[in-house]
This record gives C-alpha cells, structure tokens and sequence, in this order.
C-alpha cells in the first residue's frame, strides 16, 4: 500500500526549516519533492530516506541521502547520514554517524553497488 505523506524537515538545532511530500511504501520513504535547506554555508536536499534497520537505530532513526550545494564555487557532495526521528529521546536531529562523498567517489560508490547487485541476484538465481 502507497500513502502519501507531509514530512517536516529540521535543521541541525531541530529547528523546522522546511518540509517535504513524500511517497511511503512498506519498507522505506522515497522523497518526491523536496524544498530546499540552508544550513551552515550550504544548501541541502534531501533526495532518499529509509527507516534505520540496525539494532542500536531501529524505531529511532533513518538513513538520509542528501546533496549538500556549498554556496560559492565548491563543487557538490552527496551525503550519506543517519538522522534520529522524533521517536529518540534526544528528539530530531543529524548524527555523526554519516559521510560526505565527492560527485566522483559517489559514482564510484554507485558503480561497486550496482555490480555488487547484479553478483548477488546471479548467485540468488542460480543458487
């Protein structure tokens, strides 16, 4: 089942700075439209989130991909973070826990997911 839904998006200091619609489905949330956010010298979107599945996280926490656009001429970076859900007791918020990407790494990154994809549904078939 498909539902709709209103997300508000937080800055660092759990402030509400923006919001976005997402579309959910049984086991992860995939951002549609996205307003963007600034925060700390840059500007930040949200582009792919899903529901943290490791035990310390799980029920607490998300897995968030967003492209944070340093203002000036630095070039973009993907990042790659886990952000607490108002379910922590710490409230809304960035971890530490993440990394940040360069445009060439994240495509390097992409290319080794992928063909690790297609190795495991070959094995999965086979096998």
């Amino acid at each position: 089942m498909t539902t709709h839904t209103r997300l508000a998006h937080t800055s660092l200091l759990g402030k509400k700075v923006g919001a976005m619609f997402a579309t959910k489905t049984s086991s992860s949330v995939n951002v549609r439209s996205v307003i963007p956010v600034s925060n700390r010298g840059f500007d930040q979107e949200i582009r792919w989130r899903v529901p943290a599945t490791t035990i310390r996280w799980r029920g607490k926490a998300e897995a968030v991909m967003s492209v944070a656009d340093p203002k000036g001429d630095a070039e973009p970076k993907i990042d790659i973070r886990i952000r607490r859900t108002v379910e922590h007791p710490k409230g809304e918020g960035f971890t530490r826990e993440g990394l940040r990407l360069s445009l060439e790494d994240a495509d390097s990154l992409a290319k080794a997911i992928q063909h690790t994809l297609q190795k495991l549904r070959e094995t999965d078939v086979t096998g």
